[in-house]
């Protein structure tokens, strides 16, 4: 057993492993300092990220808590965690009338649970708080899924509920970080599940189609139907619901490239279980020079793709694959003008800031509108981000990775931010915040000033 080693062989050890031991630190310093995310980058700081971990594992939070629950929701990116936490204004309140609410979606330390807040950002109050307690609603769902698992996976203490959509009557609709079935909740916090068949994720939109409104998600089809023998492929595809949850449209992303002859661009590679990876669904709500109202605008991430659809003939009208690169949230900004938040990420990691960019359908040119304020603010999440034109002179920015927001007009000052940091030092993801036009809220608002929930209870 203990044989001799030979010298050489020693001093061969000891050289490789110090070798390495340079090569790894060389990796960990580049992922925190040049904030350069590859998959060899962030391997090497989850594993030098162990200690952390037994250390959380083994120091006791509670007297029936070994296990910290918050470790998944923090924020990858802890740049601003020693800021000041919440909203800071940079104008006098009722100063802004034009602008309107902002409906926030965060994990409270405090209450150990995800709350959605709506806030005044013209009076710069908070105007009311939804509370999700999905434990035992999770717990007794029958749905099984290769996405999720119900009850190991979505505690309340570790749930994050994201891109809240507001309804006129002050309910909720909602689902978890990572996908869930649909939640509806009511103004009393009264939580029920809206649409239990599948797991939705990413974007909830709604547009107003034959006097009804219908609800535009992002789902996956399990089993799936273009590899159904295979566990955990994302199938993903659009899902449009009527306003009691049921499905009234359902179509696999995939099975729209190859009917529309676009399938080598999905299966001309080797396997991959996330060719698409489809984070927003976007209806069109008017007749445009290039589209017509109930076409939808497709947001690919790993396909780095914006399509145009039209789900009445199941054809592509248009795509365009970059400049942007690992994309979210297009939005339409005029009738043939569309707005498209690039990550400028890619699986190799940070390309620069990201930002946002305008694709006109009548020139087929790219600009690049409110440079100044992500090259300022040095604006950078890697994945997830929103941004939205408000009142067309102010864009509103949610840098999900970092849990910071900010409103700014187009002169590059800065109106408020927002820092979703908790009382554990950390900073915490944000989740899909949605900014809500003032006629909107201001009925929302009446309405849930109406509530009495201990009478509806």
């Amino acid at each position: 057993m203990f044989k001799k080693i030979e010298l050489w062989v020693l001093f061969l050890i000891i050289y490789l492993f110090l070798i390495s031991a340079i090569f790894f630190g060389y990796l960990v310093r580049d992922f925190h300092k040049n904030k350069n995310n590859t998959s060899l980058t962030s391997v090497a700081d989850k594993i030098a990220s162990i200690p952390e971990y037994l250390k959380e594992i083994f120091t006791l939070g509670s007297d029936s808590e070994i296990i910290n629950p918050h470790i998944g929701l923090r924020a990858n990116d802890q740049r601003f965690k020693d800021k000041k936490s919440g909203f800071t204004f940079f104008y006098k309140k009722g100063d802004k009338p034009d602008l309107g609410y902002l409906l926030i979606n965060r994990f409270d330390l405090d209450r150990e649970k995800s709350v959605s807040e709506l806030y005044d950002l013209n009076l710069q109050e908070k105007v009311y708080q939804w509370e999700f307690d999905v434990t035992d609603l999770y717990a007794s769902l029958a749905l099984k899924s290769e996405h999720f698992d119900f009850k190991r996976d979505a505690p309340t203490n570790r749930n994050l509920i994201m891109h809240s959509l507001l309804m006129k009557n002050g309910d909720l609709i909602s689902r978890s970080q990572g996908g869930s079935p649909l939640l509806r909740n009511n103004p009393c916090s009264e939580l029920e599940i809206f649409a239990g068949d599948s797991i939705y994720h990413h974007s909830i939109e709604s547009m107003i189609h034959d006097n009804k409104e219908l609800l535009y998600v992002s789902k996956f089809i399990e089993p799936s139907v273009v590899y159904p023998n295979r566990k955990k492929f994302n199938d993903d595809a659009i899902a449009i619901l009527d306003l009691d949850g049921n499905v009234l449209f359902e179509k696999s992303i995939v099975k729209i490239f190859e009917e529309n002859d676009m399938g080598a661009l999905i299966f001309g590679e080797n396997y991959h279980r996330d060719p698409i990876h489809l984070n927003d669904v976007q209806p069109v709500m008017y007749d445009g020079k290039y589209w017509k109202k109930n076409d939808i605008f497709l947001s690919f991430r790993n396909q780095s793709m914006i399509m145009l659809y039209r789900p009445e003939t199941n054809k592509v009208l248009w795509y365009q694959q970059g400049p942007w690169s690992y994309q979210h949230d297009v939005d339409i900004l005029n009738d043939h003008t569309i707005q498209v938040f690039d990550n400028n990420a890619s699986n190799r990691g940070k390309r620069g800031n990201s930002r946002v960019l305008t694709y006109n359908f009548e020139t087929k040119k790219i600009q690049t509108p409110f440079s100044n304020i992500f090259e300022n603010e040095k604006i950078y999440t890697g994945t997830r981000g929103r941004a939205e034109n408000i009142l067309n002179d102010k864009i509103f920015i949610e840098e999900t990775n970092s849990g910071r927001m900010l409103l700014a007009d187009i002169n590059g000052d800065i109106l408020w931010e927002y820092y979703a940091n908790e009382i554990d030092g950390y900073s915490y993801s944000g989740a899909w915040s949605r900014y809500i036009n003032r006629d909107y809220g201001d009925i929302v608002k009446t309405k849930l000033g109406d509530v009495d929930c201990e009478i509806s209870s």
